[in-house]
Formats: structure tokens, sequence, C-alpha cells
């Protein structure tokens, strides 16, 4: 008699909890599926897989010792604060980004009164769209430098690097 009775404590205490285990489970895979859903709509749109590869693309740009900016050869890094004038033309841009971004990525350069420009048609293109379409983007980036000239000379203007790329999959 007593071992029945144990048996059924035993079998009450695992019905309880099944029940606690159920019971916890349907509140928490709820509320995981609905926590999911709030964080994955409010991720900002820029970490994705794409977006973060423009992102890459612009960083080159700045951090790049092939770039627009003077680059210290003692210490092997680009000096963000001083731009090369005579690396500032559209030949040095297509060195540093080649042709196989040219479908995904359009760059304009202000320095001064002087323009130039990575794959323009598109840029134009995507300048003129981006505004209304949401398959393309804009980002820009305002810098004070100082412009570096080959006779010595030392300047401070305003660098605008305007970037624009396709959202898209495919463009």
């Amino acid at each position: 008699m007593q071992a029945l009775k144990a048996m059924a404590k035993k079998g009450a205490v695992t019905g309880y909890t099944v029940i606690w285990v159920a019971t916890v489970l349907g509140i928490l895979i709820p509320f995981y599926f609905v926590l999911n859903a709030v964080v994955e709509k409010s991720v900002d749109v820029s970490l994705s897989t794409q977006n973060l590869e423009h992102y890459l693309l612009f960083s080159r740009l700045f951090y790049s010792p092939n770039s627009i900016f003077y680059h210290d050869p003692y210490t092997g890094r680009a000096n963000l604060e001083k731009v090369a004038s005579d690396k500032f033309n559209e030949d040095t841009l297509k060195n540093l980004f080649g042709d196989q971004s040219s479908a995904k990525i359009a760059l304009r350069l202000m320095l001064g009164g002087q323009e130039i420009y990575y794959n323009k048609n598109l840029y134009d293109f995507i300048e003129e769209v981006h505004i209304r379409s949401g398959d393309y983007g804009m980002a820009v980036k305002n810098k004070i430098v100082l412009v570096e000239f080959p006779d010595g000379r030392e300047e401070k203007q305003l660098l605008t690097a305007k970037m624009g790329f396709c959202k898209k999959a495919r463009c």
C-alpha cells in the first residue's frame, strides 16, 4: 500500500513538472518569436551584408595607402587630416576601386572648387533617382582637411565625399 502511495506521489510530482515545463515553454516560445520579429524589424539597414560591402568600399577611400590622403611611409598609415593634391584625381579612384566594383558604387569627391568622380554616369543616375526610389542610397561624409600642394604650400579645405549605391541584390 505504501508502495502505491509512493508511486502515486511520484506520478503527481512528474505530472506537475510536465505541466510546469509546458507552461514555461508556452510563455517563452511565443515571447521569443515576438522579440525576434521586433528586433529584426528594428535592425538598421546599414547592418545588412550588402550595405556592409558598401561601407567597406567607402572606408577604402579613407584608409587605403593608395587613396587621396597623404600616406606616411614610416608608419604605413594614411593621414586622414592631410590630402595630397597630386593624388586628388580620377585615376587614383580608378586604381583604388578598380573595375570590379564599378556596378556597385559611384563616388563624387569635392575638394575646394575641384570635383572628381568614380563611375560618374551611375552617380548622376543615383543622385536623381535615390530620393524617389528606395532601391538606391547615398552616403555623405564631410571633413575639413589640410591640402598639401606640390610646392610645399598647405591649405585647409572642406572635403565632401558622396557615395551612391544600390540597395538591391541586383542592380
